[in-house]
């Protein structure tokens, strides 16, 4: 990859049944505000699966230092407890895309 290269992540899992659904969406927002006050230019967003509302995902737009984020990221689930909030079973699965050109 190019120096100047800027990375998209995308993380989806399934939540844990019979959470309230407001406080899950508060403890991710308030980890990607993290996040974002970390790495100049973050963007994040959090969705819901339109047909199946208990599957989530992130998206971490202009990553700019793959390794940097990705500790971080992982740091700030662990400081989030966000392991908490997944369905048993499942896990959180991290993708990683670039720009095609």
């Amino acid at each position: 990859m190019e120096a100047g290269t800027s990375f998209d992540y995308f993380v989806y899992y399934r939540v844990r049944g019979g959470l309230d659904t407001g406080s899950v969406r508060a403890r991710a927002k308030l980890m990607q505000s993290s996040l974002a006050h970390g790495f100049d230019g973050l963007e994040t967003r959090l969705l819901q699966r339109a047909d199946e509302a208990t599957t989530w995902m992130e998206i971490y737009r202009g990553v700019r230092d793959r390794q940097a984020f990705e500790a971080a990221l992982e740091a700030a689930v662990e400081a989030n407890r966000l392991d908490e909030i997944i369905e048993p079973g499942s896990a959180r699965h991290l993708e990683c895309f670039v720009e095609s050109d």
